[in-house]
């Protein structure tokens, strides 16, 4: 009884104080989905997302290598969140959103892809006070339940290039993960113990991407790319629990470079999180989402030459999950650069978001650092 409890409590928002480090949208659903691109995609408003070997969201756009690379990143989020009427500052979280290697088989037109994006955050910490009547007397009682985790997408993609203007691609996915779900209830009478239970849930899913990558010109890029993905199944020790449907997707993006210093890059993409209305907990809405954005680059050049780039970026999304009819959104404004070392076999992407999330009970505001590197041998 106290395990059901213990799901059925994490499932569902309560209007109360929220004391995460994560975002208070990550306690529907899955958690709070995150996005499989690059720090140079974010930079850019993922505009480019389509079109970057690195990000993953279209499998085609490896047809775009050459030589092999190595790519990973950093951030740190600092998050301002207002919940029910009640504002907490100086949140703050480190992800790690990806690792990528990448590279093409000898002189052939195969490229291929291995790494890992993250799917969906699952850490935050609610607490609820009550009063309830023992033995008579009004006792005071506080119950904090939590997880913390994370939903990884691992991929494994190909390209193939049919001729310099038209790249094909299919990727693989195994969605996996973990959360520590915590339950925590102490009492204002030391005549009661507190006590705490500890469980382990766990996460697995499959998906397949495909997409194809055009270069009708060589100041022009375009990529689409379309997933579809199993349902995500959950478990809590070895107990399977109800099954989640993931969303099919779909994105198309442009980049063009109209001048010699200077690059456009827009993108879209549509989520089916609505199939998952019947699986979330009751209380909880699920709508499909949209995003678009874009974004500018002033002052790059090729690989030879170690210039400076100065990004910037706007991206509006809608966001899956909430309590509400009402659907929150997201709009990021964002802005980076990128320095080269070693011969430019070592480049540093940096990046800095300002985000703003509103909907659902929830209001949030923060800023996010971000670090990138690609390793070229």
């Amino acid at each position: 009884m106290r395990r059901a409890a213990i799901l059925s409590g994490l499932a569902i928002i309560l209007a109360v104080p929220l004391a995460a480090q994560n975002s208070g949208y990550g306690v529907l659903g899955i958690g709070f989905p995150t996005r499989p691109t690059t720090i140079q995609a974010r930079a850019l408003g993922d505009g480019p997302a389509t079109i970057d070997p690195q990000s993953g969201v279209n499998p085609a756009a490896l047809g775009l290598l050459s030589t092999l690379s190595v790519s990973a990143s950093a951030s740190q989020e600092y998050r301002t969140l207002t919940m029910s009427g009640v504002q907490t500052d100086g949140l703050r979280q480190a992800r790690f959103p990806y690792a990528v290697m990448a590279g093409r088989f000898g002189r052939s037109r195969l490229s291929y892809s291995v790494g890992y994006h993250a799917f969906a955050e699952r850490t935050f910490d609610l607490s609820t006070v009550d009063t309830l009547v023992l033995r008579g007397v009004p006792v005071i009682l506080t119950d904090q339940n939590g997880s913390a985790g994370a939903v990884v997408d691992s991929r494994a993609a190909v390209a193939w290039s049919v001729n310099p203007k038209l790249s094909f691609g299919l990727g693989t996915h195994f969605i996996g993960g973990s959360a520590r779900l915590t339950a925590r209830r102490t009492f204002s009478d030391s005549s009661y113990r507190s006590y705490v239970e500890a469980n382990d849930a766990t996460f697995s899913a499959f998906g397949v991407s495909g997409g194809a990558l055009i270069v009708p010109t060589a100041k022009m890029r375009i990529g689409v790319s379309a997933r579809v993905n199993t349902k995500l199944q959950r478990s809590v020790l070895g107990i399977r629990g109800s099954d989640l449907a993931l969303p099919a997707s779909l994105h198309a993006g442009v980049d063009a470079r109209p001048v010699a210093g200077v690059r456009l890059a827009a993108g879209v993409g549509w989520r089916s999180w609505s199939s998952a209305a019947g699986d979330v907990a009751a209380g909880t809405r699920a709508f499909d989402t949209f995003e678009a954005g874009g974004g500018i680059e002033l002052g790059g050049a090729p690989r030879t030459q170690p210039r400076f780039p100065i990004r910037l970026g706007i991206r509006y999304a809608t966001l899956p999950f909430s309590p509400t009819g009402d659907q929150p959104h997201e709009v990021n404004l964002s802005g980076g650069t990128r320095v080269r070392f070693a011969q430019n076999r070592v480049t540093f992407d940096l990046g800095v978001e300002r985000t703003v999330r509103n909907g659902g009970l929830v209001n949030e505001t923060a800023w996010q650092l971000n670090l990138g590197f690609e390793i070229t041998p």
